[in-house]
């Protein structure tokens, strides 16, 4: 695997265990014996862990690499077509009740779904898309949220500002 991927596979493992295990970077280091500025450096795509290292952490929290996808948070399809709709209906500044009417939805459903308190239905996207005049597979495949999450990461990877990454994603969402 070429470095640059490795970097952005072990930043992902890290971040993923923070996550799910609700620990902290100290947690992480001490688990395989390095120091916390090191598990800090490695989940923001500074540095690499030895291949010894990063076994042993694997090892240590039960991490299947076979699983990446997983580990990238990008396997989770509800998510990611609900990611994907709500930067569409932000771009495109989409008024709830115009969208309720036009769809059949109920702007109470549309409400919780931009809220995130509910996944849209599949049935439900369709008539988004068809109204927004979108292709369907761009929201039913999470197509958006996955480029933006690949570029996010690809810029934080090559060390860009926060403010910069920032403005690259308002840029581009502006464009949708």
């Amino acid at each position: 695997m070429v470095s640059s991927a490795k970097k952005i596979l072990q930043a992902a493992v890290i971040d993923s265990l923070k996550k799910e295990n609700k620990v902290t970077y100290r947690k992480i280091a001490e688990s395989i014996d390095v120091h916390n500025s090191t598990i800090q450096k490695v989940s923001k795509g500074l540095r690499l862990l030895s291949q010894e290292k990063f076994n042993l952490l694997c090892k240590t929290w039960n991490i299947n690499l076979s699983g990446i996808v997983e580990i990238l948070e990008l396997n989770d399809l509800k998510k990611l077509q609900r990611k994907s709709l709500l930067k569409i209906l932000k771009a495109r500044e989409v008024d709830l009740e115009s969208l309720s009417a036009k769809t059949g939805i109920s702007i109470l459903d549309l409400n919780h779904i931009e809220r995130e308190k509910r996944q849209p239905t599949d049935k439900e996207i369709l008539k988004i898309c068809e109204v927004l005049d979108i292709e369907s597979h761009i929201i039913t495949e999470g197509i958006l949220a996955l480029v933006f999450e690949i570029i996010e990461k690809g810029l934080k990877y090559i060390y860009m500002e926060p403010s910069a990454i920032e403005a690259v994603i308002k840029f581009l969402e502006a464009e949708i």
